[in-house]
C-alpha cells in the first residue's frame, strides 16, 4: 500500500532541467494573454499561451526552492522568498537585533532566523510552525496547497534512536528507501508507539547523499559488532 506523498505534475507541466528542481503546485493549463509558469501555474513573462517559468529562489525561512514571485513562501507561508519584499526593512524587528529578516512575524513585523524560536503565533513558535510545514510538504501539504515536486525522485529513511544511546536506520523493504513520505511516517509511528517502543524513538528523514553515507557507516559498524559477537 502506497503512503501519502506530494502530488505529481500534470503532463503539460513536465519540462525543465534538473537545475530547475523546485516545489510548485499541480496546476490546470490555461491560455493566458502572456505565459503560464509550468511550476506554479500562474502568469509569467512570455508569449501569449506559452509555457514558461518564473526564476528559481529559496525561501529564507524554510529553505524550500520555488518560484520567485515576490510573495510569501508556498510551503511555510510566512518566509520571504529570495529576499525581503521591496520597500520593507531587511532587518529583524526585535529591538537591538539588526540581523537579516527571513520571515513575517506578528507584532514585530519581521524576524531573523534566530528569533524564529521566540516569535509566536496562535500559541506556537514560528520555528515549530515552519518545521511542521516542511514535514507536511513531503505529503503534498495541506489539502488546498496541492504541493508538487519538480525534480529527481525523492526517497526516505527512518532514523531511530534509543534512550540508552543506541541508534539505527530503516529504509523499508529496499535499500533505495521508502517511496513515499507517508510510508516512512507509518514506520516511524510504529517505533514511537509508547505501548511497544521500549525506549525507541524515530523520525522520517529525506534520503540525501549525506544520509546514505551515515546509513552505510552505521551498517558497517553493526556488521563489525556482529562479527565480534560470533567470535566470542
Amino acid at each position: 500500500m502506497r503512503g501519502r506523498s506530494y502530488l505529481r505534475p500534470e503532463p503539460w507541466q513536465l519540462a525543465g532541467s534538473p537545475a530547475d528542481a523546485r516545489w510548485g503546485v499541480q496546476a490546470t493549463r490555461y491560455l493566458y494573454m502572456n505565459g503560464q509558469c509550468r511550476y506554479c501555474g500562474e502568469h509569467a513573462q512570455g508569449p501569449a499561451s506559452s509555457v514558461t517559468a518564473h526564476p528559481l529562489a529559496l525561501c529564507l525561512a524554510c529553505g524550500t526552492p520555488q518560484c520567485d514571485k515576490q510573495r510569501g513562501c508556498l510551503v511555510c507561508m510566512i518566509g520571504f522568498v529570495g529576499r525581503v519584499p521591496y520597500g520593507q526593512s531587511t532587518a529583524c524587528g526585535y529591538a537591538r537585533c539588526g540581523k537579516p529578516a527571513v520571515a513575517r512575524a506578528p507584532r514585530v513585523g519581521r524576524v531573523c532566523t534566530h528569533h524564529l524560536i521566540q516569535a509566536t503565533s496562535r500559541g506556537r513558535t514560528l520555528r515549530s510552525q515552519i518545521d511542521n510545514s516542511v514535514r507536511l510538504r513531503e505529503l503534498g501539504g495541506l489539502d488546498w496547497q496541492k504541493l508538487t515536486w519538480f525534480g529527481p525522485e525523492r526517497r526516505y529513511a527512518v532514523r531511530r534512536w534509543h534512550d540508552d544511546g543506541r541508534t539505527g536506520w530503516t529504509t523499508g523493504q529496499h535499500r533505495a528507501g521508502f517511496e513515499t513520505a507517508g510510508a516512512a511516517d507509518r514506520e516511524a509511528a510504529a517505533w514511537n508507539d509508547p505501548r511497544t517502543s521500549d525506549g525507541w524513538h524515530a523520525e522520517r528523514v529525506l534520503l540525501t547523499d549525506e544520509v546514505r553515507a551515515q546509513i552505510e557507516d552505521w551498517e558497517g559498524r553493526a556488521a563489525g559488532r556482529s562479527a565480534v559477537a560470533r567470535l566470542t
